[in-house]
């Protein structure tokens, strides 16, 4: 064991370059990672022994930092350090840590990863699930594609959806938002909008889902023999599926094992997939049921996986019209016509396996996001931006309900050239201007109440379009008053720029006049954050109840059309906005 001591100019060096591992000699030594922060380097391997000091710095060991082990001392049986080299060949000092900080690496598992070339912000990640379940594998994609590349084709029209109330996800390019009106134009249905570039920049890097349970969005999908039909049951319990179909009298679990089977894909993924795509009560598209399209009426079709089911009004005939094997009923591929949950079932496996899974989409991630190299940026199974995030919490809560989660499984991994340092969800939002604007002097009163078309009740003033910001108020406030200053407080506080309009907050408005005040009613937002989401619901839900009081704004949130208090009516009405059905009208 060699050891010196640094020299003062190598020290300066040191603080410089920081931590450099030592390379291993011919064979490879090892090593350990450091787990905690703030752990000093101590010169001996002793909790009261001195740590290293350069320039009168304590140096502390890295954070999630990789160190080869020079040494190992056991103390005692509870109590063992090890030591680690801190330098470069040429001028460097051996350092202890206790064993309680670090974990020791598997080598063999960093030299596959190395081989890999995954990148390190993917390995750190990747290491911890390792240490979770050892017999998983991980397969490195690198796809050759730019990361804003693939963003800006995943970001046509159309391509990638989502639905809900918050309206920061949403894209506001030409075609997914009328400048003119102020209103997001939906895609599919009444609730399906554009997402933006920053929620599918969210959604598609593959960082933000290395965890144990969306790492499953790229499980391989082929099948597997020890995926018998006590998990695919486990998917269906509760859905329409849990039992027999109804044509064949045969339990929809062995349904979709035998079809996994026949096809070679996953039954596992099947059942999650239909589960997705028909919903747990089921659709349209899975009872049978008579329907017209172009004048002609059909029955008896299933359509378990909406293949052929492009967005637009009445889709799921669309669907159906393709389980039938066209209008005509002269295209016999797949098994068609399904006239049969179990021929949905079969035939959709078949055409799954063919059209992607076989073609390299092999994982539901890639079927959402295609960066293969067969048809790059299209020939994408779901419009739905999170179908591939939703899809994985199911696949994983079936695998650990099942005790299954320590089964070989294995993971191919996208990764992409130039890759930001993170992506996040959007939190704001900036709207174009209408190309239609007219001069404010012609439009604008200089009330601003009468000019944004808001409603004053007793102080308490409605009216603002949901997620509207306290900057987006304000630019529109200049416009109706170039002297007039806007300011808006909560509990006495004055909010942020991008800070969305939300019930209870203050807002002042000052003129040469003097000074209004009034409270900011959002109607939905019982809780007062700005958004309506399902804990606005539960609220209003308690308050009909008589568990729960709310008054002021909050009372006011829960009042629509005229009501004199919260009644079973807006009740009805907050939960057909969450759902997608209607939007409240504020």
């Amino acid at each position: 064991m060699f050891r010196r001591l640094i020299t003062v100019m190598a020290a300066i060096c040191l603080i410089v370059s920081a931590m450099i591992p030592i390379a291993s000699a011919e064979e490879e030594r090892q090593q350990l990672m450091v787990l905690n922060a703030n752990v000093p380097m101590n010169l001996q391997p002793s909790q009261d022994s001195e740590p290293l000091i350069i320039d009168g710095t304590v140096q502390y060991f890295l954070l999630n930092g990789i160190y080869e082990i020079t040494q190992i001392v056991d103390v005692s049986e509870q109590e063992k350090w090890y030591g680690v080299m801190f330098g470069d060949e040429q001028e460097y000092t051996e350092v202890f840590i206790n064993s309680v900080n670090v974990e020791l690496l598997d080598m063999v598992f960093e030299k596959s990863m190395k081989e890999q070339k995954f990148p390190d912000d993917y390995l750190t990640l990747l290491r911890s699930l390792h240490r979770l379940h050892p017999d998983w594998n991980f397969i490195s994609f690198h796809n050759n594609i730019k990361w804003n590349t693939m963003v800006e084709k995943e970001s046509v029209l159309r391509k990638n959806l989502v639905s809900g109330s918050n309206i920061y996800l949403r894209s506001t390019q030409e075609g997914a938002y009328d400048p003119v009106t102020g209103e997001f134009i939906p895609l599919d249905g009444t609730s399906w909008y554009q997402a933006n570039s920053e929620t599918i920049a969210y959604y598609m890097d593959p960082r933000n889902f290395l965890n144990e349970t969306n790492i499953f969005m790229f499980l391989q999908l082929s099948f597997n023999n020890n995926e018998g039909d006590n998990l695919v049951q486990q998917i269906l319990n509760n859905t329409f599926m849990a039992g027999n179909d109804p044509v064949d009298n045969k339990k929809y679990a062995r349904i979709f094992y035998e079809a996994g089977q026949k096809a070679d894909t996953s039954p596992i993924y099947l059942a999650t997939l239909a589960k997705q795509e028909s919903g747990v009560n089921g659709s349209s598209a899975t009872t049978g049921q008579a329907f017209t399209y172009n004048g002609k009426t059909y029955s008896g079709l299933y359509n378990f996986f909406n293949i052929g089911a492009s967005s637009g009004a009445d889709n799921w005939k669309k669907g159906l019209i393709f389980a039938n094997g066209g209008e005509d009923g002269s295209l016999t591929t797949y098994e068609r016509p399904w006239t049969s949950p179990q021929k949905a079932i079969r035939g959709g496996a078949q055409w799954i396996t063919k059209g992607y899974i076989s073609r390299g989409q092999d994982t539901m991630y890639l079927q959402k996001f295609n960066c293969t190299s067969y048809s790059t940026y299209s020939h994408q199974y779901m419009t739905n931006v999170m179908a591939a995030y939703s899809q994985s919490k199911i696949m994983f809560n079936t695998y650990k309900n099942n005790s299954a989660l320590d089964l070989q499984l294995n993971f191919r991994i996208p990764v992409y050239l130039e890759m930001p340092e993170k992506t996040a969800l959007p939190t704001s939002i900036s709207y174009p201007p209408s190309p239609n604007d007219p001069d404010p002097q012609d439009i604008y009163t200089g009330d601003f109440i009468v000019d944004l078309d808001l409603s004053n009740e007793d102080g308490y003033l409605s009216g603002f379009q949901l997620g509207t910001t306290y900057r987006q108020l304000q630019d529109k406030i200049k416009l109706i008053n170039s002297t007039a200053t806007l300011k808006i407080e909560t509990e006495g506080r004055e909010v942020d720029d991008d800070t969305p309009l939300s019930s209870g907050q203050v807002l002042s408005y000052t003129t040469a006049d003097g000074t209004s005040t009034y409270t900011i009613v959002i109607r939905g937002d019982l809780d007062g954050d700005g958004k309506i989401s399902t804990r606005d619901y539960l609220i209003f839900r308690k308050v009909l109840l008589g568990i729960t009081e709310i008054r002021g704004a909050g009372q006011k949130a829960a009042m629509f059309d005229g009501d004199s208090k919260p009644s079973t009516k807006g009740y009805l009405l907050l939960r057909k906005h969450l759902l997608g059905v209607s939007q409240i009208k504020q």
